[in-house]
């Protein structure tokens, strides 16, 4: 358990830091993505996560903005786990077994309404975009297969951290 909590947290920052991270006291977070409603710890079979502690990424953003650190945009929360559930009921509707089913079809990309996203956009500083993808072994869909939606985000996935690097 000790050595996966360093890897975890030797491992969180791929990407080239400019000096965003750490997040600065005080921001304004807004959380953003599909995954910020509906975050996998770990995918199917051999992937899988167990453990006694989960905490997603908007449960943390928000413990830190109750201990002051930061302030957090917690309405968009909401809109995500409605897509979320709506999602669930749509696969339950069609018979499909699969918690996480079809993340890779681009009609799953929850596009925000305009009215929250100005409100956001109002609210904070800094955006995150959390990106949601599933994997496992030997089912509808199998181990990911590479193209979009898979490790390659889909263009509205691109579009919106290209209108996050705008606004934000």
């Amino acid at each position: 358990r000790d050595v996966a909590k360093q890897a975890a947290a030797e491992g969180t920052v791929l990407l080239k830091n400019d000096g965003t991270l750490p997040l600065k006291q005080g921001a304004k977070i807004c959380l953003f993505g599909r995954g910020a409603g509906d975050f996998i710890f770990g995918g199917g079979g051999s992937g899988n996560v167990h453990t006694n502690n989960k905490l997603n990424l908007a449960q943390g953003l928000q413990a830190a903005a109750d201990r002051g650190e930061i302030e957090f945009f917690s309405k968009l929360i909401p809109f995500y786990e409605a897509q979320r559930d709506k999602e669930k009921q749509e696969a339950k509707a069609m018979g499909i077994p699969l918690v996480r089913y079809d993340l890779d079809n681009p009609r799953h990309i929850p596009v925000l309404p305009e009215d929250l996203y100005n409100e956001a956009k109002a609210f904070g500083d800094t955006a995150l975009f959390c990106v949601t993808r599933f994997s496992t072994e030997h089912t509808l869909k199998g181990d990911r297969k590479g193209g979009k939606g898979d490790f390659t985000m889909h263009d509205e996935e691109k579009a919106l951290i290209e209108q996050l690097a705008r606004d934000f």
